[in-house]
């Protein structure tokens, strides 16, 4: 269970989805393209005395390419010139150096079985690798296609569902019930208003210490924590300045405290702005071993930015670590 009451964290599915359903349909579409000219038959495999033989087996009635009008639900380009750059099997002896099966004995090392039972196939010499691999290939892509397919239909189908169901709780729930209830899923603004409200203690600061504050009036410690802060009000991130984290028997002020809206995920943000002073290093090393030793890891629940006195942090820096873990 989620923290401030909810019960049920937003649905965040479409995103994924969406990911999976263009790799679905780039995946098929190539798939369908090397079906259209792939050569017709199947590949047959049998093994005599351990050693692997192959054998092109054609459909019942049709002893070549030449003159195929479907194969496995593709139009043949049969009939056609040229087909993006692929010379048609019709009246041609070759296609893509292949030659052809109509009107001749033998093929380069392929028996012809024009007019007999083309069950077993015909022999392909293991010279013509070529034509293996493709056949291989295209058997492999007849059978994987109808389960991308499928798959590609249940995706399109979810994703329809998740748009539609929109704001679970203005769906379901009228104004005048919603102060009597307590609903499992908050709205964003409702999550984010009782994220915020939490009270707390950052550290002290001290009187020698420059008085420097963000864009909307709080004080911190550092122009390169101006700059964060700022960069994540001006993203709508919302955070914690110096929220106390209890780590085993230590209780750590991590600069920044910060939540993902939409996944409700929360970060700590360490900057380490004076990596070009060996201790100021050592001690950032003691306490980045101490988050990993908690669990706490850079790039999983740990947001890090860094500087040198040659290297200052930049207004992009921050906003590429935003863009990927907070919005």
């Amino acid at each position: 269970m989620s923290t401030f009451g909810e019960k049920l964290p937003p649905n965040n599915l479409v995103d994924g989805l969406l990911v999976r359903k263009k790799q679905l349909e780039s995946t098929i579409l190539g798939i369908e393209k090397f079906l259209k000219v792939a050569p017709a038959g199947r590949l047959r495999i049998s093994t005599n005395k351990g050693t692997l033989q192959y054998y092109r087996v054609m459909p019942a009635g049709i002893t070549s390419d030449a003159g195929k009008g479907k194969v496995a639900g593709i139009t043949s380009d049969a009939g056609k010139g040229n087909d993006a750059g692929i010379a048609s099997d019709a009246g041609k002896g070759n296609d893509a150096g292949i030659a052809s099966d109509a009107g001749k004995g033998n093929d380069v090392g392929i028996t012809s079985d024009a007019g007999k039972n083309q069950i077993n196939g015909k022999y392909i010499s293991k010279k013509r690798q070529s034509l293996i691999k493709e056949l291989a290939q295209k058997n492999y892509y007849l059978k994987i296609i109808s389960y991308l397919q499928d798959e590609l239909k249940l995706i399109n189908a979810l994703i329809e569902c998740v748009k539609n169901a929109g704001d679970v709780n203005d769906n379901i729930v009228s104004p005048s019930r919603k102060e009597l209830i307590e609903t499992v899923t908050l709205s964003d603004i409702e999550y984010v208003s009782r994220w915020l409200v939490l009270e707390y203690k950052h550290k002290v600061f001290f009187e020698d210490v420059p008085e420097l504050f963000t864009a909307k009036g709080e004080r911190v410690r550092s122009k390169s924590e101006v700059i964060i802060a700022d960069t994540l009000t001006r993203l709508n991130v919302p955070y914690r300045y110096e929220f106390p984290v209890a780590l085993k028997n230590v209780i750590v002020h991590p600069d920044f405290y910060c939540l993902n809206v939409r996944t409700r995920e929360e970060f700590l943000w360490e900057h380490f702005g004076m990596m070009s002073d060996v201790e100021y290093s050592k001690a950032a090393v003691e306490k980045l071993m101490l988050y990993q030793s908690c669990g706490i890891f850079p790039g999983a629940n740990l947001l890090i930015s860094t500087e040198t006195q040659t290297k200052p942090l930049s207004t992009k820096q921050i906003e590429q670590i935003v863009k990927k873990f907070l919005i």
